[in-house]
């Protein structure tokens, strides 16, 4: 069964790329499926979801899949680290597996491992975020 509302707010949701996600519902609840090149694309369709009455869950199956080559997002993490003036960037280790990226280091206080992670989110290819820093005494 499809939700006639479901694909209507993918649809006008500029974030959402379209006929990239298929949609499925069952007592309630959505199973989102299909790939899309940016995390934020799969976070805004589930985010949109929860948005329509009668949604008792979302299953988020959507699939990261950058353009990108690997290769490549390592150095585009750690520029855009150092651009960030919150960041202190030295005290910062990216290693990056399969699209999975792991922090280790330390950070001075929530607002730094925040702006951290959302550069991380906004490098094509990140997949996943492991997030292992620890706060400096």
């Amino acid at each position: 069964m499809r939700s006639p509302s479901a694909p209507r707010i993918l649809h006008w949701d500029t974030q959402v790329p379209a006929d990239a996600i298929a949609i499925t519902v069952q007592d309630g609840w959505v199973t989102l499926s299909g790939t899309v090149e940016w995390q934020f694309q799969s976070t805004a369709a589930e985010s949109d979801i929860y948005k329509l009455s009668g949604v008792r869950g979302v299953n988020n199956h959507i699939r990261v899949q950058p353009r990108v080559q690997a290769a490549d997002l390592q150095s585009r993490i750690e520029d855009a680290l150092k651009r960030n003036a919150e960041i202190e960037a030295e005290s910062i280790n990216v290693s990056i597996h399969n699209g999975t990226v792991t922090l280790t280091g330390f950070v001075h206080d929530l607002a730094e491992r925040q702006a951290i992670r959302s550069a991380v989110w906004s490098a094509p290819g990140v997949r996943s975020v492991e997030d292992h820093l620890q706060f400096a005494d």
